[in-house]
């Protein structure tokens, strides 16, 4: 909220990708939802002229688009030789529970139907896991506030660094690592990591670091960062249940902290669940 993003989604070859601000693998079906519904938009009626935008919220739009579709290639032409192009584009505003939409070359203000913008709305960069072995991590270190604790595997077993003799439960520590496995991005705040203020991030209240065992091809290295900042987040909801397939549930709100991964794009969120399960006492 109050942050807005800004991203291209381009497809090549039949596949989509983003390519700004960012170079990530999108939800595939999330982008052929929004271009098949694109295709099909029609009006739910005319509300007004052209110059009465402001009164619509659409000198401020909710959503903008621009829509990049190929020209068809001239009569006799080879499929691919035109490889020109028109834009069409779209505006989108939210006012007083409507949704109201302006062309861009002019023309009436439309009102259009709810679940089209909902769309806009969908989360269309792929979550990223973190793709490693709990067995293979050799180093963890812990910090939360002040406070910063580190752990080597040695001989099978966990030892606290700062006071390698006193006895520890090696098995929390892997259930830690069982739990910062099953970490994804379901929803991004921004798609890069060049504002990290706003969340809390610059220099964030937990943190927590891997190293791997360098015999172990892929990454060595991964550290997490989270903000003692949380936001309200509504998570999708799932699946109607089979017996009143008419009857969507209704999507959950829960509370998530901001997260990002050193060395990758992005603010995501992190559900504070989660953070209490990976940063315990």
């Amino acid at each position: 909220a109050g942050n807005r993003q800004e991203f291209t989604l381009m497809k090549r070859d039949s596949v989509w990708t983003m390519t700004l601000p960012t170079t990530a693998p999108v939800r595939t079906d999330e982008v052929a939802n929004l271009v098949t519904s694109l295709g099909a938009l029609k009006a739910e009626s005319i509300a007004a002229e052209s110059d009465e935008a402001t009164a619509f919220g659409l000198h401020e739009p909710s959503a903008t688009l621009a829509l990049s579709i190929a020209e068809p290639p001239a009569e006799g032409a080879v499929s691919d030789a035109s490889g020109e192009s028109k834009t069409m584009q779209l505006a989108l505003a939210e006012h007083d529970g409507k949704i109201y939409a302006k062309r861009g070359d002019g023309g009436p203000i439309y009102e259009v139907n709810k679940a089209f913008f909902d769309q806009f709305r969908a989360e269309f960069r792929s979550d990223e896991a973190l793709e490693f072995d709990p067995k293979d991590v050799q180093h963890v270190t812990l910090k939360s506030g002040k406070d910063s604790n580190s752990f080597a595997r040695k001989g099978g077993k966990w030892v606290f660094e700062a006071e390698p003799d006193l006895p520890i439960d090696s098995a929390k520590i892997e259930k830690i690592l069982t739990e910062i496995k099953a970490i994804k991005s379901d929803r991004y705040a921004s798609y890069t990591s060049d504002q990290l203020a706003p969340y809390g991030l610059e220099q964030p209240h937990f943190e927590l670091s891997l190293t791997l065992d360098n015999q172990q091809p892929g990454e060595k290295s991964f550290t997490l960062r989270v903000s003692e900042k949380t936001v309200a987040h509504q998570s999708p909801a799932s699946p109607p249940p089979a017996a009143d397939a008419a009857k969507p549930s209704t999507p959950q709100s829960t509370t998530a902290n901001f997260a990002t991964l050193l060395g990758r794009d992005g603010v995501f969120l992190l559900s504070s669940d989660a953070v209490k399960k990976v940063f315990v006492p």
